[in-house]
């Protein structure tokens, strides 16, 4: 590798994405007078000798690409076309043709547009125009890589959040809970709240027809709970029984937390509900057991006592 070579990709290597000029430079009289020109500008690049090393520097995350018109014969018109063409969706690479001197045909020029996003420049050169048509370029290479990195940010998070989505419906299928949110009037249910209540899928979520499913006995203290928790943005917590149209009294449990904006303010309530019913009853028996064990000690207690005497 020659010096010039060596210098040229090291300052690549320390320079900001997209922001390195690629040129095509068979010979070194050509790389000597680019280097100069754009050293002089503060421009970093890559010195290709080849037109494969060119095609392979324009493929890496490079800013522009510089090619004298001399060197694109129709061969090399159309490899360096499929190069371009086989850029990423969120690319549209900039290519710079510094035209030979003299006239030239529409055929020609049209030729040398078709290949992407060209920008033509005659010689002689006007130095001045020559470098600030090459920074403008790279300002718009470092915005498209700024678009694709939130492109990708954005990619990523649907990503997450689907992941998250499953997860957390896989959860609530195995813990057999129901989804539920509220912000202001509108209400929204999965479809296990439908099915813990008793209702059809294509009736609209409300407060209202909880609220209609709740034991008579229960309704007050429940009303009164939610009111005092969204009143103050607290997290919700209760156990009531509701009357199932298909499953008799049945025991839930419902729990809720504010979502907050970025400012602090409460949002909405999201929360889960969950047919407590089976661990209710459970725990009854198992009380009665304990109840009934203490009792029957009681009696033995009180047997022996009156044996002694």
């Amino acid at each position: 590798m020659s010096r010039l070579a060596m210098i040229a990709e090291t300052a690549a290597e320390q320079t900001p994405r997209g922001q390195t000029v690629v040129v095509l430079a068979p010979s070194a009289q050509d790389a000597h007078v680019c280097e100069r020109v754009l050293r002089d500008a503060q421009l970093p690049a890559v010195f290709s000798a080849t037109l494969d090393d060119f095609c392979s520097c324009i493929g890496d995350e490079s800013g522009v690409a510089l090619i004298a018109e001399e060197h694109l014969n129709t061969d090399a018109l159309n490899r360096l076309t499929d190069t371009l063409d086989n850029q990423p969706t969120w690319s549209d690479f900039p290519l710079i043709v510094l035209l030979a001197g003299g006239e030239h045909s529409t055929l020609r020029i049209e030729q040398l547009l078709s290949m992407g996003n060209v920008t033509l420049i005659q010689r002689p050169l006007r130095i001045a125009i020559f470098v600030n048509t090459l920074r403008a370029r790279l300002r718009d290479r470092g915005r498209q890589f700024a678009v694709r990195d939130i492109v990708r940010e954005q990619a990523l998070a649907r990503q997450q959040s689907a992941a998250d989505a499953r997860r957390f419906d896989m959860a609530l299928k195995a813990g057999d809970m129901g989804a539920w949110e509220q912000n202001g009037k509108q209400v929204y249910w999965s479809q296990k709240m439908y099915d813990l209540f008793g209702y059809s899928s294509d009736m609209p979520a409300s407060v209202d027809a909880v609220y209609d499913r709740v034991h008579e006995d229960d309704r007050d203290e429940l009303m009164q709970r939610w009111k005092d928790a969204t009143s103050r943005a607290e997290a919700f917590q209760h156990k009531f029984r509701i009357r199932h149209p298909s499953r008799s009294v049945r025991w839930v449990e419902t729990v809720g937390e504010p979502v907050r904006s970025r400012t602090g303010t409460s949002v909405c309530y999201a929360g889960l509900t969950w047919d407590i019913t089976e661990e209710r009853e459970a725990n009854e028996k198992i009380e009665h057991a304990r109840r009934q064990a203490e009792l029957l000690d009681l009696a033995k207690s009180e047997f022996l006592a009156n044996m002694s005497h």
